[in-house]
């Protein structure tokens, strides 16, 4: 391998690492849940994003999820689990 090869080499491997950290730290700890529902609704708070809302599959967790990203307590009238709608 001669001196040019490597350098790329190297470089392509620095940005690699790099890229990989930065998602990591923007999902922080979200990152960490298992469940898809949950890291959604982790992400939208966290990053105050109510698309992330849209990915959830549970309507009353979706529904919980944009009332509090977007402060709209009409999305908690559609809730039908009543734990959850207190929670709202």
């Amino acid at each position: 391998m001669n001196y040019k090869s490597f350098h790329l080499l190297l470089i392509s491997t620095i940005i690699m690492i790099l890229s990989v950290d930065l998602n990591a730290q923007s999902s922080g700890k979200c990152g960490y849940i298992s469940d898809s529902d949950e890291e959604n609704m982790c992400l939208a708070q966290v990053k105050q994003s109510s698309s992330y809302c849209g990915r959830i599959r549970n309507e009353d967790q979706k529904n919980l999820c944009r009332a509090r990203v977007e402060k709209n307590s009409s999305y908690c009238g559609r809730i039908r689990d009543s734990d959850m709608k207190n929670d709202c």
